[in-house]
């Protein structure tokens, strides 16, 4: 019987932009000294179809860092995405993190790091097809796709419908969970469909907790 015992993934942490916004992305970079500070983005190289489907964004302030700007900081970047797509900043920080331990770096990763910083469109059968291998592309398509799990049965009805784990047999038992789950909010489904892996959905949520403690810490979010 599919089970879900923990509540590892709260709504905040996903569904919705508003702990942080470009300059408290920058400020928490600057502090941590991440070589994401220093990162620009929409560079001569980001490819055409990017700024195509940029020009359709509702975000007015998004659509203009996409369409009329080069060069702008990796703060910006992300944040314009995340304001388009209405997704919590710190998610994707933390997924930069947890998928390529690249965040709290202080020096510059290989590109080959850059390039799939994200991990998106890696699957069980095959690797991130060649349209998104790319720093811009890959955060881009991932930050789009949270967006699109909105359309998802998994995640508009998430209480009844299973998702499948692929963790080993032993990992299984050492978290005490089945191989199907049944995710406890909108959030938790759209995490377990991008990584259907209950040990790195525990690592994300960890290092999710790590940033935001640091940004309450660093006075960019207020609690109360």
């Amino acid at each position: 019987m599919p089970k879900f015992h923990d509540l590892l993934i709260k709504e905040h942490m996903i569904n919705k932009y508003g702990f942080l916004n470009a300059d408290g992305i920058q400020k928490y970079l600057v502090a941590i000294d991440s070589w994401l500070k220093d990162r620009t983005c929409i560079t001569a190289t980001i490819p055409e179809w990017l700024i195509k489907k940029a020009e359709e964004f509702k975000d007015e302030a998004a659509k203009a860092i996409f369409t009329g700007k080069r060069n702008v900081p990796f703060s910006m970047f992300i944040d314009a995405l995340c304001r388009e797509y209405d997704i919590e900043p710190i998610w994707i920080l933390s997924l930069i993190q947890k998928e390529q331990s690249a965040l709290f770096k202080s020096q510059e990763p290989a590109k080959f790091i850059q390039d799939k910083i994200v991990g998106y469109g890696n699957t069980e059968n095959k690797s991130v097809p060649d349209k998104y291998v790319g720093f811009e592309t890959e955060l881009f398509a991932a930050i789009r796709q949270w967006r699109k799990y909105d359309g998802f049965l998994e995640v508009k009805k998430y209480e009844t419908h299973n998702i499948r784990l692929y963790d080993s047999n032993d990992m299984l038992v050492r978290f005490n969970y089945d191989r199907y789950i049944v995710a406890s909010n909108e959030s938790e489904a759209k995490a377990f469909l991008y990584n259907p892996r209950i040990e790195g959905i525990a690592n994300h949520a960890a290092i999710w907790k790590r940033v935001f403690d640091k940004c309450v810490e660093l006075g960019l979010i207020k609690t109360k």
